[in-house]
C-alpha cells in the first residue's frame, strides 16, 4: 500500500477535527483559525471534496498527511502511522526514500550534549543519535525470513540491534562507534525489484561520508582481545553469517577497502588481522593494509581452491566452505 492510497481512505475534515474547531462555510468547506500562524480572522479552509486544506493567511496548504507532520510535528514515518490507526489500517505502507529520514526530524534523537565527531580529513560532521532513534521500527522475524534463509541466525540479528522499517520494507539496523554511540542507521531494502524500481539498495538515517568505526566492533570487541584476532568482511550480513558459524570475533568494513580510520582503530586493537574480503578483492593492493602489515600479522583467506563464486564473501557458501578456507588462510608479506 502506498501512502496516497492512505490518504485515500480518510476524510480530512474528521481527521482535521481531531486537532481544529471546524465550522461548516458551505456544503464542502470548513473554516477555523490557522494553526500555523496568529491570527483574528479565521482564514485557513478543508475541502472535503478536494482533500486538502489552505490557509488564505500564511498560505499553508497540503493533505492529510502533510497536515499530520506540520501540526504535530514528526516524521512523515510517524504521521502515517497515526493515519493508519485513525483509519483502521494494518497492511504496510511503503514510503519513498526521500520521506524516510528528514534531517529536521533527526534533531530529536540527537542528545543535547555536544556528541559530534569532526573527520580532520572529510571534513563530515557526525551526529550521534539516541538509542531511542530505533523505537520507530519493529521488529518483525517474518521479515527477515530470507535473510534466514541464508544461515543469518535470528538471535545474532537481535543482538546486533536489527528491525524492520514498515513503510519503507527494508531491514534496518545501527552504526555504532567503537564506544556504542549511534551515528547512523543503515537500510537494506528487501524488494527484489529494487533495480527496475530505481531503488536504492542502501539508505542512511545520516550520510556516512568516510566510516570512522568498524560494524561489529562495539559488538564483538571482548571476542577480538580473548581471541587475539579480527577477521574483518567487507559486509555487515557476512558478520551475521560468520557468529552462526561460531566466529564472534568478526567486523565489517562496509567497502571494499580500508580506510586510513578504520586502520587507526586496528592497530589500537594490537590484535591479528584476517581479511576476508569478496571473491574478486586483492587485499595486498589495498594501500592501508600495505601499512598494517608492517605492525601486526595479516593474513588472507583466499579463494585458491575456487570454492566461492564470482562476487561471493567468504561465508556465502556455507560454514564448511568457510572452514575451509580459513583454515587455509595465507600470511600477507
Amino acid at each position: 500500500m502506498e501512502i496516497r492510497e492512505v490518504v485515500e481512505q480518510i476524510d480530512i475534515v474528521d481527521y482535521i477535527s481531531q486537532y481544529l474547531d471546524l465550522e461548516r462555510h458551505s456544503e464542502d468547506e470548513y473554516v477555523a483559525s490557522c494553526p500555523f500562524h496568529d491570527e483574528r480572522t479565521p482564514s485557513f479552509t478543508v475541502s472535503r471534496s478536494k482533500g486538502f486544506y489552505h490557509c488564505f493567511g500564511c498560505g499553508a496548504h497540503g493533505d492529510v498527511a502533510d497536515f499530520e507532520r506540520r501540526y504535530s510535528r514528526v516524521s512523515m514515518y510517524e504521521a502515517v502511522k497515526r493515519m493508519k490507526a485513525f483509519a483502521g489500517i494494518t497492511e504496510d505502507v511503503m514510503l519513498p526514500p526521500a520521506h524516510l529520514f528528514p534531517v529536521k526530524v533527526l534533531k530529536k534523537y540527537i542528545p543535547k550534549s555536544d556528541h559530534t565527531f569532526h573527520s580532520e580529513k572529510s571534513e563530515n560532521h557526525h551526529i550521534f543519535l539516541n538509542e531511542d532513534v530505533m523505537e520507530q521500527y519493529e521488529w518483525r522475524p517474518e521479515k527477515f525470513q530470507s535473510w534466514l534463509d541464508e544461515g543469518i541466525p535470528l538471535d545474532q540479528m537481535k543482538r546486533f540491534g536489527y528491525r524492520y522499517d514498515v513503510l519503507s520494507n527494508r531491514i534496518v539496523h545501527p552504526i555504532r562507534m567503537p564506544d556504542g554511540r549511534i551515528f547512523t542507521i543503515c537500510g537494506r531494502t528487501l524488494d527484489p525489484d529494487f533495480k527496475e524500481k530505481k531503488l536504492r539498495k542502501y539508505t542512511y538515517l545520516v550520510k556516512l561520508g568516510v566510516l570512522d568505526t568498524l560494524f561489529g566492533l562495539y559488538e564483538n570487541r571482548e571476542a577480538i582481545q580473548k581471541k587475539g584476532e579480527v577477521i574483518l568482511f567487507e559486509g555487515a550480513k557476512s558478520v551475521l553469517k560468520a557468529a552462526g558459524y561460531g566466529y564472534d570475533n568478526c567486523c565489517a568494513v562496509l567497502t571494499s577497502h580500508l580506510n586510513p580510520y578504520q586502520l587507526r582503530i586496528l592497530l589500537s586493537l594490537r590484535v591479528r588481522v584476517v581479511i576476508a574480503f569478496d571473491e574478486e578483492v586483492d587485499p595486498r593492493k589495498d594501500e592501508e593494509i600495505k601499512k598494517l602489515k608492517h605492525f601486526c600479522q595479516v593474513d588472507w583467506v583466499r579463494n585458491r581452491d575456487r570454492l566461492l563464486g564470482e562476487k561471493m564473501a567468504p561465508v556465502d557458501n556455507g560454514a564448511d566452505v568457510w572452514n575451509t578456507l580459513y583454515s587455509k588462510r595465507e600470511q600477507i608479506t
